[in-house]
């Protein structure tokens, strides 16, 4: 049977390391051999394969600096195996640009190149039908670059640490796509587009410079967490519809004043994380509606009263309240059963 290999991870830096995992075929891994060569270099069952690989992998890190990997593809024995491999990392290399050989791993499904300085992307990658997930973190770009839109079975795309200002609207077409992670850029807006996303679970687009979200972002049908912590928001969008996916909306470390209108739509809203924002007062008859919601975080904020809408949460168990001006619930009887209630909880504190 023919050898197959899934994996080819390439890190740079200070240790070079080249893993080829065998999953298929006669070959099986019985020792691991390292060698010290610029770095650790450790290979998977390959030495049983080339006896002279020691002698043929020692220019991979000059190969892949200066785009000389298509040498690769032309090797005798090393080159059909490296056009079946099904995960790619090229990690810390410090890439300014990415060779176009790339788009020759036509059967790659999952493609990491992370802490590199890639401010694009070559349009060859078009030629990965099947990639599955792209993670770009730690690199320059400015811009999502537009062969992304070509990746239509992509279902993770991560691309945090960059210097992404706006995303495509493009974005939204990719129907496939399962979590987003744009965390730590210096976005300022959203496209509508994004609620376009049927698939769409996870959103991280925590710490960018949000200044608001479009309407769209509640029209999402899977989404279970939002994250939009650390922006400039100072408002949320109304909420029209019931939202029946949302379990886990944070928007802590924000500037908003109040929550937005609708808030007892998120009906299956189980986290809700509101610490460090300029809120006055929480809305007691919405959260009264959130029958599931567990736990609820809003420290340091400007809260003077605790909303009675609380009692009504039956299965809510963690409670934070601290560094709030509260003095009271509305009534005595109501503070009471306040108390009371939170008695039952995990953990609660207002103090």
């Amino acid at each position: 049977m023919k050898e197959k290999v899934y994996d080819l991870l390439l890190s740079g830096g200070e240790n070079v390391s080249v893993v080829f995992s065998i999953l298929e075929g006669n070959l099986k891994l019985k020792e691991e051999i390292e060698t010290e060569i610029n770095g650790l270099l450790k290979i998977d069952s390959l030495h049983d394969l080339f006896p002279d690989w020691e002698n043929s992998y020692k220019d991979i890190p000059t190969a892949v600096k200066e785009n000389k990997l298509d040498q690769w593809f032309e090797h005798p024995l090393l080159g059909g195996l490296l056009e079946q491999a099904e995960h790619l990392s090229l990690d810390g290399f410090e890439l300014e640009e990415l060779p176009d050989c790339i788009g020759r791993f036509t059967m790659l499904k999952r493609l990491r190149l992370e802490i590199n300085k890639l401010a694009t992307l070559p349009q060859s990658l078009a030629k990965l039908k099947d990639l599955t997930l792209l993670q770009i973190n730690h690199n320059a770009f400015e811009v999502l670059p537009t062969v992304i839109s070509e990746f239509k079975q992509l279902q993770h795309l991560s691309a945090n640490h960059n210097k992404l200002k706006t995303l495509p609207a493009y974005l939204g077409q990719i129907s496939t796509l399962i979590s987003l992670s744009v965390q730590s850029n210096v976005l300022t807006e959203l496209p509508n587009s994004i609620g376009n996303l049927p698939n769409l679970k996870i959103a991280y687009l925590n710490n960018n410079q949000l200044q608001n979200v479009p309407a769209t972002i509640w029209e999402l049908p899977k989404i279970e967490t939002l994250s939009l912590s650390n922006n400039n928001l100072s408002e949320l969008p109304t909420i029209t519809k019931n939202q029946t996916s949302l379990k886990n909306l944070y928007v802590d470390s924000n500037q908003l004043t109040h929550l937005p209108e609708g808030m007892d739509k998120l009906c299956q809203l189980d986290s809700l994380r509101l610490s460090n924002n300029n809120l006055v007062k929480l809305p007691d008859t919405a959260l009264g509606k959130l029958e599931k919601i567990r736990i609820i975080e809003a420290e340091n904020n400007a809260l003077s009263v605790i909303p009675t809408g609380l009692l009504k949460c039956k299965n809510l168990s963690i409670l934070l309240l601290d560094d709030n001006p509260i003095y009271n619930c509305k009534t005595a009887d109501d503070e009471t059963k306040l108390l009371d209630f939170m008695d039952s909880f995990e953990y609660c504190d207002f103090g």
